[in-house]
């Protein structure tokens, strides 16, 4: 039986702070470092035994100190102590500034790339030591990932003032362990836990405030996952009511109620196998026990989590929201107050298609769609609508980490229908449609993950980048979304894409000149988008995902025609050729927005990309209008479009 590395749940917890940020100063420039040049301090080295009792007790393997991940966390939380904004990302010109995310610190420090792909980032602030500190990372759940992730194979660790940074990193492990927190035979664990506690709060979507401590479990497998089937049980067998939640690989359990003192709880979690011929038709156990801390005035110290939370807003109205028929859920859910339904600008913004961009010194949200641009800063009851003044309904404001705006003004400003159900207290938005069937932005995207293909659970049309299982869809997915949102984030184009895009041509200068030679490169490459009628929002997206791409791929050793077929091999396997470097960008296409599918000869395979309503061949950073009305026999699709109607030969 082969190998299966299940993807560990990365996840990015990026928030939206107010207040006030720090004086600018000027940017400190990073000392790169050989990996022997660091002597680690005294905390890493406390903070790496610690780590490794907590995952020796829960029966996993011991992880190790990286220097250039522990010289990006001192950075950051050095960075952070100097009083600069609580974040993730850091503000260029800031006191300690040594790169913008997590990825880019590591760079800075001498890191190689596939190091600084997929890393989990986690931050605390107000734990005067670093055992404090990661207690209450283990006592949250997403938080508690990278701590009992049986993938987890380096970390870095900061700990500045009272300001904990740890970056983790999974490459190139394997490992057949099965995670489970609290562990067989553990003692004294908490009762309760609070969603307070943690951003996001995994409670909010249950509609409760606390519950029982956290459960997890991790097992190495692809899982049917249709229903979960597991028990929690007292000492007397009674069973205990709880809720479960399955998110990239792990299930959390949730009690309704707060645990008892004093009291022996055992778990029993029955899963199925799927892809692995010797557990074919079978389904597993694991069963195990832990014991709840005695004395009650001694339990449920407050956990610290990665991110600050702003004050809850109390008794405040909640409401649904449906986007073209689909429920949304945000981390801080839509509200109706004094009148008005305020809604998270982000999470709107971005299920109808917009680019949005936060800056955090003027606490200020740019957000593009086509030809319409819009801002908005917090605090301020007008917004500018490509450069019209524009009254809003109540005040934006931040609520729980999330930008709340009224839901009518974002939702009109990008020419959406919105109704509103009374009785059911519903908002129901409606894609303008230009949304549908490769508009504005390059097309209506299944972002709820509901699909199911060939057992794989997929985010985009049904397309599963030839991946073979579940885990190596995840895996890849986790790549290339760290990898989208990193140049999104950026927004930079190449200088001579930005002056095209501008209006500029080769034919203002002389034959031959660096300016002529890098414009005629530029207008043979994207000309073919602006002559189809695409518009300037769409270009710059087709080639920030063409430069992701480019970079995803850079490196990565191309064996010609070879058993490589999937983004799996590429992304993961580091080997590639034309089918698996399609399938690469297809899946960074389909992550910005566009339709894409994969379509090839007996030899040969390329991505295709469609714009407004017409489609384009993709190769080297180079877009090629195509007539695919109907495909030739001799050609074979390996993937139909994201949406839209299919091909047909």
């Amino acid at each position: 039986m082969k190998n299966k590395k299940i993807a560990a749940a990365m996840l990015a917890f990026s928030i939206i702070l107010g207040g006030n940020s720090a004086l600018a100063a000027q940017p400190e420039k990073p000392v790169q470092i050989a990996s022997s040049d660091i002597e680690y301090s005294k905390e890493a080295i406390e903070a790496l035994d610690y780590i490794n009792k907590i995952r020796k007790d829960a029966g996993l393997g011991e992880v190790r100190l990286n220097p250039f991940l522990t010289k990006a966390g001192e950075n950051h939380a050095k960075y952070l102590n100097a009083g600069n904004p609580y974040d993730h990302d850091e503000i260029e010109g800031k006191k300690g500034f040594t790169g913008v995310t997590p990825k880019d610190r590591v760079l800075a420090v001498g890191g190689d790339s596939q190091l600084a792909q997929g890393l989990f980032e986690v931050l605390s602030a107000n734990d005067s030591t670093v055992k404090a500190s990661i207690d209450g990372f283990i006592n949250t759940a997403y938080h508690r990932v990278p701590f009992l992730d049986p993938y987890t194979m380096e970390v870095g660790v900061g700990f500045e003032g009272k300001k904990f940074v740890m970056l983790s990193q999974t490459r190139g492990s394997t490992s057949t362990d099965i995670s489970m927190y609290p562990y067989n035979g553990q003692k004294n664990v908490p009762t309760t836990f609070s969603g307070a506690d943690e951003d996001p709060n995994p409670l909010r979507k249950f509609g409760i405030e606390r519950s029982g401590y956290v459960i997890s479990f991790y097992p190495p497998h692809v899982l049917d996952t249709k229903t979960i089937d597991a028990t929690i049980k007292d000492r007397k067998g009674t069973n205990v009511p709880f809720f479960s939640e399955w998110y990239m690989g792990y299930w959390f359990f949730y009690t309704k109620q707060p645990l008892k003192n004093g009291e022996t709880y055992t778990v029993s979690v029955n899963y199925k196998p799927l892809y692995e011929e010797e557990y074919e038709g079978k389904t597993l156990n694991r069963t195990w026990s832990f014991t709840t801390i005695a004395d009650v005035s001694s339990d449920g110290s407050k956990s610290e989590t990665a991110s600050p939370k702003t004050e809850t807003q109390p008794d405040k109205k909640q409401v649904t929201v449906l986007i073209d028929g689909v429920k949304q859920t945000f981390d801080q859910p839509a509200i109706v107050k004094n009148g008005s339904t305020l809604v998270p600008l982000r999470g709107v913004f971005e299920a109808l298609k917009a680019d949005v961009k936060w800056d955090q010194s003027s606490q200020t949200v740019t957000a593009n769609k086509g030809d319409t641009t819009i801002k908005l800063t917090v605090g301020q009851s007008t917004a500018i609508v490509n450069s019209k003044t524009v009254t809003l309904a109540a005040k934006a404001e931040v609520i729980n980490g999330s930008t709340m705006v009224p839901l009518r003004f974002v939702s009109e400003a990008l020419g959406a229908d919105v109704k509103w159900d009374n009785a059911t207290s519903t908002a129901i938005i409606t894609s303008p449609a230009g949304n549908v069937d490769g508009g504005n932005d390059g097309g209506q995207v299944d972002r709820g993950g509901s699909q199911v293909v060939n057992g794989i659970k997929v985010s985009y049309g049904k397309h599963t980048y030839a991946s073979a299982n579940q885990s190596q869809y995840d895996q890849v997915m986790k790549i290339v979304n760290i990898a989208v949102s990193d140049m999104k984030s950026s927004g930079k184009l190449p200088d001579y894409a930005e002056q095209y895009l501008n209006g500029d041509r080769a034919s203002n200068y002389s034959t031959g000149s660096d300016m002529y030679m890098g414009l005629k490169i530029i207008e043979n490459a994207i000309g073919p988008l602006a002559t189809a009628g695409a518009t300037k929002t769409e270009i710059s997206n087709a080639i920030l995902a063409s430069e992701t791409g480019g970079n995803l791929l850079k490196g990565i050793k191309d064996v010609g025609v070879g058993d490589p077929t999937s983004a799996y091999d590429a992304l993961v396997g580091r080997i590639t050729d034309c089918d698996a470097t399609s399938q690469t960008l297809s899946a960074v296409f389909d992550s910005f927005g566009f339709s894409s599918a994969v379509l090839g000869g007996s030899n040969h395979a390329d991505v295709y990309v469609k714009v407004q309503s017409t489609w384009f061949k993709y190769s080297s950073g180079a877009f090629r209008e195509v007539n695919l009305s109907k495909i030739p026999s001799t050609m074979t699709i390996f993937s139909q479009p994201t949406f839209g109607p299919e091909f047909t030969k």
